[in-house]
């Protein structure tokens, strides 16, 4: 009787299933293998460095099923990254295209660690060391 009751109360209390998660296929071999590569370049703009593939994230879901429409719609792999692109910016690439806005993503990590080495070098060289 106690058991359930408490399956009961947690069945009122977990949200409903609504198969949002649920993998998206083709039956077309090669549509689910640039689906799934798709995926797999893509990233998810809520999670820390993941993909569309790996994301657990709602809009990750949305957009996954994005890529699964403007794929059955025939768009070629160019006008979907575009189309998202187009929709949430640079950020959608893992390898953003080289532009003005995105010099600083490409040759920021470059600039960071020439600018350490400096660093280090300037303070090496300034060094003095005490006699004993």
């Amino acid at each position: 009787m106690v058991r359930g009751v408490a399956l009961l109360l947690l069945a009122l209390w977990l949200p409903p299933s609504s198969g949002a998660d649920a993998p998206l296929y083709f039956e077309d071999p090669a549509l689910q293998a640039r689906y799934t590569r798709l995926i797999g370049e893509l990233r998810c703009l809520v999670c820390q460095n993941q993909s569309l593939a790996d994301s657990p994230a709602p809009l990750a879901d949305d957009m996954r099923h994005e890529v699964y429409r403007l794929i059955q719609a025939a768009y070629s792999d160019q006008q979907i990254v575009a189309h998202l692109a187009s929709s949430f910016g640079d950020f959608v690439h893992y390898r953003p295209p080289l532009r003005g806005v995105t010099l600083l993503l490409w040759f920021g990590p470059l600039l960071l660690f020439i600018i350490a080495v400096g660093i280090i070098i300037h303070a090496v060289r300034g060094y003095v060391p005490e006699d004993d």
